[in-house]
């Protein structure tokens, strides 16, 4: 049986809704690149952040660190989730640029 988990709105998005997201420039990850690679990387690029592939393909983004109160504030997301390792980077990128307001 399949496990489930509720996760916040934002977290399945990783987006706040005024529009302040902003695309990143990277380089691609090549096609045949294994899921530990690709994790090495992100894991590398964010340190901030434990990456992971859950088992149906999707790529996660957990901060290490507890959110803070100007954090959630801000509507920042603890966890993130995306299809791909490209858009998980956009996703936590945009978590980091959006600084919180004390």
């Amino acid at each position: 049986m399949p496990r489930h988990r509720t996760v916040e709105k934002e977290a399945l998005h990783g987006f706040p809704d005024d529009g302040t997201s902003r695309l990143v420039e990277e380089a691609p990850i090549e096609a045949g690149t294994s899921d530990q690679d690709i994790k090495a990387r992100l894991s590398a690029e964010h340190p901030g952040w434990s990456i992971w592939r859950s088992s149906t393909g999707r790529w996660y983004a957990t901060r290490r660190a507890e959110l803070t109160k100007a954090e959630r504030d801000a509507d920042h997301s603890r966890t993130l989730e995306a299809g791909t390792p490209e858009e998980l980077t956009q996703l936590i990128a945009n978590q980091e640029s959006v600084a919180p307001q004390a």
